[in-house]
């Protein structure tokens, strides 16, 4: 182009980004199946109040062991993701108005050069252009659909790390009602103890999870940046087609 515009549009549209390796938020089966034998062991404890093939009872445990801290770390995490969610949908809206704008802009262009066929060789100019534009508003609308996309699989994750919080919860609660009701058995309270620390483990993991979730979708709001820049970009150059078009044919 004469104005350099395909260059530096081109220069400011979003680039294919490479296919991602499995997210650390992959829950592995085998580790679900493990507590799931746990909790069914734990619950026949309840009703024996011994352990299968031991006949020793469990000591009392301090409920001040029992970490309730991470939970209302874990929900204020839950919280920020919901946030920046938000945000990127509000985002997103933007965007997709800016490019149903173009899109009339566009569709006026057009009208316009239904009058302009006695000039051949303005028509074909102004066509080149639009065409080009078109392009670059089907590679804006491939962009949006892909962080479509993305937050949808982020809500997806969220609703996940959402159930477990609330899974580890319940359980605290039934260990604490175990704790009181069981706290002479030895063997019982020893358990108990193991349990609280792999639940405890694990809402540290849920919230470490949580922070590169945070982490990763800070490219995706610039992304959506970047792409409204762009959008405004292609936005001025209809306005200057526009300018140029009755400049070359009144002869402004």
């Amino acid at each position: 182009m004469k104005d350099g515009f395909e260059k530096s549009v081109a220069a400011k549209m979003p680039k294919r980004q490479k296919n991602r390796n499995n997210r650390p938020w992959n829950v592995d089966p085998v580790l679900l199946t493990k507590l799931a034998q746990k909790d069914d062991l734990v619950d026949r404890e309840d009703h024996d109040g011994t352990i299968p093939g031991s006949g020793t009872t469990a000591p009392k445990v301090d409920m001040k062991e029992v970490d309730l801290g991470a939970i209302e770390d874990l929900s204020e995490e839950i919280g920020q993701i919901l946030f920046q969610k938000k945000d990127a949908e509000i985002r997103l809206r933007e965007s997709q108005n800016t490019i149903q704008l173009v899109e009339k802009e566009n569709e006026e262009l057009k009208e316009r050069l239904s009058g302009l066929e006695q000039d051949v060789s303005i028509k074909g100019s102004l066509e080149t252009e639009l065409q080009f534009l078109n392009e670059q508003l089907e590679d804006a609308d491939f962009h949006i659909g892909k962080l479509s996309r993305i937050l949808y699989d982020k809500d997806h994750k969220l609703s996940i790390l959402t159930s477990e919080k609330q899974e580890l919860e319940s359980r605290l609660v039934k260990v604490n009602d175990q704790i009181h009701k069981k706290a002479k058995l030895e063997v019982k309270a020893a358990i108990l103890e193991k349990d609280l620390n792999v639940a405890y483990n694990r809402m540290k993991e849920l919230e470490e999870l949580l922070q590169r979730e945070q982490k990763e979708k800070t490219p995706l709001v610039q992304e959506v940046n970047d792409l409204k820049d762009a959008l405004d970009k292609v936005y001025s150059t209809l306005a200057h087609l526009r300018i140029k078009a009755k400049k070359e044919i009144y002869g402004f």
